[in-house]
């Protein structure tokens, strides 16, 4: 028979493949120079460290700006600006809003099977 044979090979074979691997993984292997310590490690902050951060932060903030005056428009130019301004069709906007409702109100009709 030749199915005690496969299973042998099998097992052969899978072994054989586990041996050829290499270790893929960085983090299982051993650090290859120690790592030196750093200025922080050796000598710790002090307690204050924060305080005096965050007031020499407030220091370099500056003041806030001084608001200015709008500028003054005379009533020629107020119209001339209106008159830029594209003017809109109340009831097309209307027309378009009741159309998007209809639409909608079919479609959940039509989900519903009414």
């Amino acid at each position: 028979m030749l199915l005690p044979n496969i299973g042998s090979s099998i097992a052969s074979a899978r072994q054989e493949h586990l041996a050829s691997q290499q270790p893929t993984l960085e983090h299982k292997h051993a650090p290859a120079a120690p790592v030196p310590n750093s200025a922080l490690a050796d000598a710790p902050l002090e307690m204050d460290w924060l305080r005096t951060k965050a007031s020499a932060d407030e220091a370099q903030t500056p003041a806030a700006p001084v608001p200015q005056a709008p500028p003054e428009l005379t009533s020629e130019q107020l119209q001339e600006l209106v008159k830029q301004i594209p003017q809109l069709d109340v009831t097309k906007i209307a027309d378009k809003v009741f159309r998007e409702i209809e639409k909608r109100m079919r479609f959940e009709q039509q989900r519903r099977g009414l």
